[in-house]
């Protein structure tokens, strides 16, 4: 078992660290497309809005 401790994203700070960090994008689409699974007519691919 290894030795580090791990981050509780339940907490705001380390969930906006994570996820909202620059160059983290990747790891945003993967957890938005799990979440909204069932939802989500295709899944997302970028972090883009677009104001339409």
């Amino acid at each position: 078992m290894s030795n580090q401790q791990l981050v509780n994203l339940r907490i705001d700070f380390a969930f906006k660290q994570l996820f909202g960090t620059s160059g983290n994008e990747d790891i945003l689409i993967a957890f938005l497309n799990a979440m909204l699974r069932d939802s989500l007519k295709s899944p997302i691919v970028s972090t883009f809005a677009s104001r339409t």
